[in-house]
């Protein structure tokens, strides 16, 4: 698939890039438990505070309602940043621990 980006794509591009690089946490995640949730819930509201959730989002919903080729630039940056993947220790932060 060819994607013909513009100078603003390219420039959003350095903006996540930097930022990704500049924040994303040292420190690997924790495997487990409450340290693994903490750890993902920090990271999610560290991207929060500096606009970096709800990328998809409508705007009429506070989000920011990017095209499908900004997401992928996003997505692309986030895993070439190697930022943490939190998906899984966030679901497991809703379930009741024992």
């Amino acid at each position: 698939m060819q994607l013909d980006l513009t100078a603003e794509d390219e420039a959003f591009r350095a903006q996540a890039r930097d930022w990704l690089i500049h924040n994303r946490p040292a420190e690997p995640a924790p495997r487990d438990g409450q340290a693994s949730r903490t750890y993902a819930t920090d990271w999610l509201a560290k991207c929060a505070a500096a606009g970096w959730s709800g990328l998809a989002w409508p705007k009429d919903y506070g989000g920011h309602g990017l095209s499908p080729a900004r997401l992928l630039i996003w997505y692309e940056e986030y895993a070439r940043a190697r930022a943490p993947s939190t998906l899984s220790r966030t679901q497991a932060s809703l379930v009741p621990e024992k």
